[in-house]
């Protein structure tokens, strides 16, 4: 007797089957999935979109997003969701309790070895504070 070969496709529902072609048949010919799916959308007429893009481009905020989700009577999540899906959706920079840019500890660690002109495996381990007054001492 030998190993008989079975055919994966068989055990999968008819429509997984066509799913999984249509993926592939798409992916082989360069369509954006994405692209269709975020405008053919049933939740969002064309004129909705069109109001999407056209203000979150002028002015991409979180603003923006809650003032369009109060005209178009959804939710900000489902804004930025179809946002993202359009593909025009910026994600706001983080910054600290005092409006700064965040800072990793690592970018600090870096900017002290850089300054010193060796690496210093310690440095690590000094807090981020700590480490900014060193960048301040040596650079100026």
């Amino acid at each position: 007797m030998g190993i008989q070969r079975i055919n994966f496709l068989t055990f999968l529902p008819l429509g997984s089957i066509i799913s999984i072609l249509n993926r592939n048949t798409n992916k082989f010919l360069g369509e954006n999935i994405m692209d269709v799916t975020a405008k053919a959308s049933s939740n969002y007429s064309d004129s909705d979109i069109a109001i999407l893009t056209d203000e979150y481009q002028l002015e991409p905020t979180r603003e923006t997003v809650d003032s369009l989700a109060k005209q178009l009577n959804k939710t900000p999540r489902s804004i930025i969701a179809k946002l993202s899906a359009l593909g025009i959706y910026q994600k706001a920079e983080r910054v600290t309790k005092r409006g700064e840019p965040v800072i990793m500890k690592a970018e600090l660690v870096s900017k002290v070895q850089n300054a010193i002109g060796r690496e210093l495996p310690s440095l690590s381990k000094m807090t981020k504070v700590d480490l900014q007054f060193m960048i301040e001492a040596l650079v100026g």
